[in-house]
């Protein structure tokens, strides 16, 4: 019980869903010559918006920012902004998870690199401008440590999109196709795929591949909360409870609100009272 009493802040205060930010984590911010408030947005030719994540899962199409693009051109911009230690922005955040996602998708290097960190800050800066299409940065131009954060926001979401084309290399293999011969998704062109396959296919990555797969089997328990990280769910609450929090992002809707599992349900009804 002990091991558990404090599990709840550690979500709330560990770099993953919200607080505590590491500045040597990330490459020095980019160069201010060019900031937010006067930044030079890339002409549109120069970005590659050939290729993006699908709208829907009902077969919507490639997403590459039109959504976004007709509510900012109705609306005007979308406000993003980041209290101190915070990675999640207080508004919009939803949306700002989605520009990610798409920026990563159609307009980050894949060729040549092995994670967003080595990514060139020409490739950067691009998709930088590529955000500030859709959203007003609180910050961006006076403040380090907004620069650190919307890095690491685009680092993680580099990562996801690497280990959901992981994900999807092993499941061509699992059904007897050999990965190459394939582009299996519209969002990817067949250049990046091999890339992609080139990367998966590395001795360093493969070492690396079975270290996290041991790791994940450890893991007690899951949670149900998506995109959007805890401390925004609490943020968002009325009546702001830490055990109704927990509750709500460890049950699925499909098992009719039951928890993940034994270990998630027992957190619920005894670690989390020592709090109220």
């Amino acid at each position: 019980m002990g091991l558990h009493r404090n599990v709840f802040n550690f979500y709330l205060l560990s770099p993953q869903w919200g607080f505590g930010l590491d500045p040597g984590a990330f490459l020095t911010s980019p160069s201010r010559a060019q900031t937010h408030d006067g930044y030079e947005i890339s002409p549109v030719q120069n970005i590659d918006t050939s290729a993006g994540s699908m709208d829907s899962k009902k077969g919507g199409g490639v997403a590459k920012g039109w959504k976004l693009d007709k509510q900012v051109k109705k609306h005007g911009k979308y406000k993003i902004v980041f209290r101190p230690e915070m990675k999640y922005s207080t508004e919009h955040e939803s949306e700002f998870a989605d520009g990610l996602g798409i920026v990563i998708k159609t307009n980050a290097k894949i060729q040549g690199v092995s994670g967003w960190r080595q990514v060139p800050l020409e490739n950067k800066e691009v998709c930088y401008a590529r955000l500030f299409q859709w959203f007003d940065i609180e910050g961006w131009s006076t403040d380090d440590r907004v620069h650190m954060t919307v890095d690491y926001r685009l680092q993680t979401a580099y990562t996801r999109w690497r280990n959901t084309l992981h994900n999807v290399y092993k499941k061509l293999v699992d059904e007897g196709i050999t990965p190459r011969e394939v582009c299996p998704r519209e969002d990817l062109s067949m250049t990046k795929w091999q890339a992609t396959c080139d990367f998966i296919e590395d001795e360093k990555f493969q070492k690396k591949s079975r270290i996290n797969s041991l790791n994940r089997s450890k893991m007690q328990y899951d949670h149900t909360s998506g995109k959007s990280a805890m401390i925004t769910r609490y943020n968002k609450m009325v009546k702001k409870s830490k055990i109704v929090l927990w509750r709500d992002t460890h049950v699925t809707k499909k098992n009719g609100g039951r928890f993940v599992n034994s270990t998630a349900q027992s957190l619920h009804l005894s670690d989390f009272n020592f709090i109220y």
